[in-house]
């Protein structure tokens, strides 16, 4: 099956906006609570300046929910099942948190405090690159997180990466697709 076909079916049986061969929005995609797919083994999570604010999420394709918590921690789901998260913080629970990540160095941070007033960071990649386009994606395969210099579209380098948690219980494959017959 081709991936554009693929990539319909998936949109069809899901009513959920997936993006093919056009320019990927950044600022409608965290208004739009959908995450999207790329044929090219990315399920793209965030856009460089994209931020989650506490007690939001981004949910999308193969079951995948990004959720800013109200401790601070970042957890990156597959249905019910952690598939990632950037860490507790079992002291916290005011909900002042935010995770962004940054177009000028490619830094993916989560900071206490807001947008406007940011306090401390809890937690950062720490790998910084030059003034670019990023993106933090899912590998397709369910098995790593990344920070990417470049476009979803055109991916330049990968400027940091952690593997998830996945188990058995985990599959890659979409849990809502009918089986295919042989």
């Amino acid at each position: 099956v081709p991936a554009g076909l693929l990539l319909l079916l998936l949109a069809s049986c899901t009513n959920r906006r997936l993006f093919h061969g056009s320019p990927t929005p950044s600022r409608s995609l965290i208004r739009s609570r959908n995450l999207f797919i790329r044929d090219n083994g990315f399920i793209v999570l965030m856009e460089d300046r994209d931020y989650l604010l506490a007690g939001t999420s981004l949910t999308g394709a193969y079951g995948i929910r990004l959720i800013q918590e109200r401790n601070g921690n970042l957890v990156l789901y597959q249905d019910a099942n952690v598939l990632w998260e950037s860490g507790k913080n079992e002291n916290e629970s005011d909900g002042k948190y935010f995770t962004i990540l940054q177009r000028e160095d490619g830094n993916f941070i989560s900071w206490r405090g807001t947008t406007e007033e940011k306090e401390e960071i809890v937690w950062e990649t720490q790998r910084t690159g030059q003034s670019d386009n990023y993106f933090f994606a899912l590998s397709t395969d369910l098995k790593k997180v990344s920070v990417n210099r470049g476009l979803p579209s055109n991916m330049l380098e990968e400027m940091w990466s952690e593997a998830t948690l996945i188990s058995p219980e985990l599959s890659s494959m979409p849990t809502y697709l009918p089986p295919q017959s042989t």
